[in-house]
């Protein structure tokens, strides 16, 4: 254990557990308006979705009537002296590094769970068949990162400083957990552990860290499970049968600065702003921008050409929604 860091905890709960697997959340009040969006989606989906679905953070989320509205189980933890040690930023709070440690503080709670980042657009997917999955005994399954579709053989710069063997690397904002698997290899602990050693170290935050505890032992998830769409990945979309969009990087469908997102994004989010959260309905962009954005666009057009190997490649790693790579 990490004697010299407080085992985190959880110190509220508005409900227990209702079934055996779970989606969550891990995040603030920032990223609060957006994950109720993808929840809505998911809600509208499956509407008698065997699994629950939970906020977890590390501070009181502002209360909102869709929780109720979507039956959300709301769960606090005490991360004690984690903030003092954890890199965070601007971007990323300390409640990023609270989906490593769910699996333990859930044990006996939950079998599998699905952790998913906020800024994710559900577009299709058998998500109770994706709880089913075998995982092979791995721990965790995930995507690989954009780090490595277009350079396979490129380190991930980030684990570096680890001095560990090039190995894959995955995108940290879909994550399929076995519960019991994550507690039996100490993944929970291993990472309060790294944080308490390295923690400054991990440029990538909770990321970073599950990469190096996880490095060369998890189970690798298609594609589709976690388009990672930017523009630099844009051009590609078209090609997969994607399940979740995951918009990565600074730029979002959901805030006005231009991010090459068309209105089949922008308008959701703008409607259910306007209708939950009309404060923030006003910086959603109107699509693509018309004319005004030609120079960029050419930007993204050329930025995808120079990328084309990377969808080729991502196409043959998997072949369906639920062709799995294990660890050997």
């Amino acid at each position: 254990m990490a004697e010299s860091l407080p085992q985190p905890t959880v110190t509220f709960q508005n409900r227990k557990a209702a079934s055996r697997r779970a989606i969550f959340f891990a995040l603030d009040d920032r990223y609060a308006p957006y994950a109720l969006f993808l929840i809505s989606q998911i809600r509208a989906a499956f509407p008698q979705g065997d699994f629950d679905i939970c906020l977890v953070s590390d501070k009181p989320l502002a209360p909102h009537p869709l929780h109720a509205v979507l039956n959300l189980r709301i769960v606090q933890i005490d991360v004690g002296a984690l903030e003092q040690v954890a890199l965070v930023d601007a971007r990323l709070g300390l409640a990023a590094y609270l989906r490593a440690f769910m699996p333990r503080l859930w044990a006996g709670e939950y079998d599998r769970l699905l952790y998913l980042d906020a800024d994710i657009f559900y577009q299709r997917g058998d998500l109770s068949a994706l709880f089913d999955l075998d995982m092979g005994g791995a721990a965790l399954a995930a995507v690989l990162d954009t780090k490595q579709w277009h350079k396979p053989g490129r380190a991930a710069d980030d684990l570096r400083a680890f001095d560990l063997p090039l190995v894959p690397y995955f995108n940290s904002g879909v994550l399929l957990m076995d519960v019991a698997a994550c507690n039996a290899q100490n993944l929970g602990e291993d990472v309060l552990r790294l944080i308490a050693a390295r923690g400054k170290d991990l440029k990538w935050h909770d990321q970073t860290a599950l990469n190096v505890v996880l490095a060369g032992k998890w189970a690798e998830l298609p594609v589709q499970w976690n388009y990672q769409f930017n523009h630099k990945t844009m051009l590609w979309a078209g090609q997969f049968d994607v399940c979740f969009f995951h918009f990565i990087g600074a730029r979002k469908p959901f805030y006005a600065r231009y991010g090459a997102f068309s209105r089949r994004f922008t308008r959701p989010y703008q409607r259910f702003l306007a209708q939950h959260f009309p404060d923030l309905a006003g910086q959603v962009p109107d699509g693509l921008g018309g004319t005004a954005r030609l120079k960029t666009l050419l930007f993204v057009v050329f930025s995808g050409a120079l990328r084309l190997n990377a969808p080729l490649r991502m196409e043959a790693r998997a072949n369906g929604d639920f062709d799995l790579r294990v660890p050997k």
